[in-house]
């Protein structure tokens, strides 16, 4: 009968704090990630680079060192690249980052549940006439740098005014409209047109345009297409065709309830709620990473040959002669560790503080040795350091060997 190996169990939850930290901060990179290649048009660098990153790790199970060895040189210029190629998403991502807030306060007014009504209504009549409708919901964030043009203006949500707005043979009829505070602040503005060639290539430019600015901000732009006839949503990236004023009133109150203000209510538990899969996949992909390659590390050793530094010799002694300046250091840890150790910061230093005149015999321990902390002391040569303190002489031009390092 077989026995089951607690040990492998042991291993798996005897995990260090800064272990916690460190799958804790992989898994936000990995959720910034998959975020990116959800939002984002421009999923084919990022899958090429998920393609590179994973023949990376399938290099370093086989011992593909020369494989591994260029994967890893082309890690800074593959850096730069997403850069470039992102930066629009970098640039959409922090202006997200500055608009967030651990706690809604009541400063603005919102847009009334007695608003949602006639505009849900006059969407659909609008889709039962065929006319074109570009209605945009502002969220927490600034459209300023998103949406151009058009005609600035303070009004209420009229039934009335939104019929003379989108009046076919009104001139402006093909622009957005921009609501924001409960009020309509902007008439005939563009909007960007989205960067999701396959999305937007099956729909007209009025739905490519309110992708577009969901793409790049977290508003909620309500599309009538003058077409076919169908209501749709863009928001956070995504188009979605509304079938019922029921659904359209329940997702404009979710937007609302989410973007609008309240009071001094933590929003943080919906916040870590939201993208539940995507965040429960980081992390399991982290843990995952972490438990292969760094924890399941192999161990293994190696030395180096290392300074030797002898500190706070008191005043009225000197080292004679020349002491021994270097020693073999040998260390073992996971493989890991290695790969980001910097041989230059290895040392042996040697506290002489408080010893007096005559032979020395130190003998060398693990707490005598700088280096990393994830690597421990196997050995250590020489095992014993000895040399002689003397009294300082100073004789004119007489000269005394201090080697200190």
């Amino acid at each position: 009968m077989t026995t089951f190996d607690w040990s492998v169990l042991r291993s798996a939850v005897a995990i260090e704090s800064a272990e916690i930290v460190d799958i804790a901060v992989a898994s936000v990179l990995i959720y910034g990630v998959l975020r990116l290649l959800r939002t984002t048009a421009n999923r084919m660098p990022l899958l090429g680079a998920g393609l590179m990153v994973g023949t990376y790790f399938i290099a370093r199970v086989f011992g593909l060192f020369l494989t591994e060895m260029l994967l890893r040189t082309a890690g800074l210029v593959l850096f730069v690249v997403f850069a470039i190629a992102f930066q629009e998403d970098i640039r959409r991502a922090v202006l997200r980052w500055r608009h967030w807030r651990p706690y809604r306060t009541p400063n603005r007014s919102r847009l009334a549940s007695d608003d949602v009504d006639p505009l849900v209504d006059f969407a659909f009549q609008c889709a039962e006439q065929r006319i074109g409708l570009l209605i945009v919901l502002q969220g927490r964030e600034s459209l300023d740098h998103s949406v151009m043009g058009g005609i600035e203006l303070l009004a209420p949500i009229k039934t009335i005014l939104m019929q003379s707005i989108f009046d076919p043979h009104s001139p402006g009829h093909d622009g957005a409209v921009v609501i924001r505070d409960g009020r309509i602040v902007r008439i005939c503005a563009q909007l960007p047109l989205s960067e999701n060639f396959e999305e937007a290539k099956l729909h007209g430019t009025r739905h490519s345009a309110g992708l577009g600015l969901s793409e790049r901000t977290d508003a909620l732009v309500l599309i009538v297409s003058e077409e076919r006839g169908i209501v749709s949503i863009a928001h956070d990236g995504h188009l979605v065709e509304i079938a019922s004023a029921a659904d359209l009133k329940l997702r404009l109150g979710s937007f609302l309830a989410d973007t609008g203000p309240a009071t001094h209510r933590p929003r943080l538990a919906k916040r870590l709620l939201r993208h539940s899969g995507l965040k429960v996949a980081s992390v399991a992909i982290a843990a995952l990473g972490w438990f292969l390659f760094a924890r399941q590390g192999n161990t293994i050793e190696q030395t180096f040959v290392v300074p030797i530094e002898y500190r706070n010799i008191p005043a009225n002694l000197c080292l004679e002669d020349r002491p021994p300046a270097e020693a073999k250091l040998t260390l073992s840890g996971p493989d890991p560790a290695f790969a980001l150790l910097s041989p230059s910061s290895l040392r042996v230093r040697i506290e002489l503080g408080g010893y007096h005149a005559g032979m020395v015999d130190i003998h060398l321990t693990e707490q005598d040795c700088v280096h990393p902390p994830d690597l421990s002391v196997y050995r250590i040569e020489p095992k014993v350091l000895r040399f002689h303190l003397v009294p300082c002489r100073s004789h004119p031009g007489e000269k005394v060997a201090v080697f200190v390092r």
